[in-house]
């Protein structure tokens, strides 16, 4: 394997990369359930695999993982109600985000973004606005202009090694 394809492997099974390749050191990458008590600034976030319309921290789709922020996300972050960071899964059709980007989601604001979470029909996407139509971040599904907005993207707060 090459070593992009393995760290590519060992970040999406989150193993340890020496343990991948050579069989040595730990087997599993300790994820973050919470904030070490030696971290004294940011913003601590749930991390969900799909968007959330309420709070972040009783959607099915967080595992507990949580991810500190700091600078403009965490300022961001600290003026919202239900703040998450989603993991980006796919890749968007413009090129903008590809999978495992970690983005920062707040309910919808009044600044302007280039992309929002819409609720459509059950099911919530992220979409771009033109022309006064969304436009879906990944597949060909239709979003009605009607769609209701639940969610502000905000921006990259992590991005794999590319």
């Amino acid at each position: 394997m090459t070593e992009p394809f393995s760290r590519r492997v060992a970040d999406v099974y989150r193993v340890g990369i020496d343990w991948l390749v050579h069989g040595k050191g730990p087997e599993y990458i300790p994820q973050m359930k919470e904030a070490p008590a030696t971290i004294k600034s940011g913003v601590t976030l749930p991390v969900l695999s799909a968007p959330a319309e309420d709070d972040p921290t009783t959607s099915p789709h967080w595992d507990g993982t949580q991810i500190i922020v700091s600078g403009a996300p965490a300022a961001i972050a600290s003026r919202a109600n239900s703040a998450y960071v989603l993991r980006f899964e796919g890749n968007d059709s413009n090129g903008r985000l590809v999978a495992g980007d970690l983005v920062l989601i707040t309910e919808p604001s009044n600044d302007p973004c280039e992309l929002m979470i819409v609720k459509c029909s059950s099911s919530l996407r992220m979409a771009r606005r033109e022309k006064r139509e969304w436009h879906p971040l990944k597949g060909r599904t239709r979003i009605p202009t009607s769609a209701k907005v639940v969610g502000s993207v905000h921006g990259i707060v992590w991005a794999p090694l590319r």
